[in-house]
């Protein structure tokens, strides 16, 4: 176990087809600490690279509001 104190995960439809009546980019990003839960759907335009890029940056975005709130 790596016994990390926040987690971060980001799944979704990355694209290019729809899956399971979600359409390409719909991504969403998860923050997990002992003080704060929260999950974030988005919506992403683009190709494949575009969409990563884009998810990437609003994950670490979500994740220094968490730092930042930190005790």
């Amino acid at each position: 176990r790596l016994e990390a104190d926040i987690g971060v995960s980001i799944t979704g439809v990355i694209g290019p087809d729809e899956l399971e009546g979600k359409p390409a980019g719909t991504m969403y990003i998860g923050i997990d600490s002992s003080q704060n839960k929260k999950t974030i759907k988005g919506n992403y335009p683009g190709d494949r690279s575009r969409v990563k890029r884009w998810v990437t940056i609003a994950a670490l975005f979500e994740l220094r509001k968490v730092l930042l709130a930190l005790d």
